[in-house]
């Protein structure tokens, strides 16, 4: 791969993990600022708008993984 390349996938990286981030804080702040107070749990029932997402994202991963490990181990590739 040449250096003009790696550079641009370098650069594409880096905007879409600062766009990735800056989309976790607003989420994070509208989670806290806009979503109503449930009654019984109150402020604790809101961070339940976050850890849930973010499990299934991690099962999510680890399935991509588990079957790309699956992949390479019987194609060798």
């Amino acid at each position: 791969m040449s250096s003009e390349k790696r550079n641009t996938r370098a650069i594409a990286d880096t905007v879409w993990l600062l766009l990735l981030g800056a989309a976790m804080a607003v989420n994070i702040w509208l989670i806290f600022s806009f979503a109503p107070l449930e009654r019984t749990m109150g402020l604790m029932q809101k961070v339940f708008y976050f850890h849930v997402p973010a499990a299934w994202v991690s099962f999510l991963a680890f399935f991509v993984t588990f079957c790309g490990s699956v992949v390479y181990l019987i194609t060798k590739r």
